[in-house]
């Protein structure tokens, strides 16, 4: 029973540690793209500038 009892511990905690990483992922992405995004943006500004 002690062995079950720890390999539902570290289960619960690996499961724990996916979702952390899974949201730090998805933020991490929105970053990205944000700035990716904006940089478009500026590049769209400097172009037309240029007309």
């Amino acid at each position: 029973m002690k062995n079950q009892n720890q390999n539902n511990r570290q289960q619960n905690k690996n499961q724990q540690n996916r979702f952390q990483n899974q949201q730090q992922n998805q933020q991490q992405n929105k970053q990205q793209n944000n700035r990716f995004q904006n940089q478009q943006g500026q590049e769209n500004c400097e172009n037309q500038q240029n007309f």
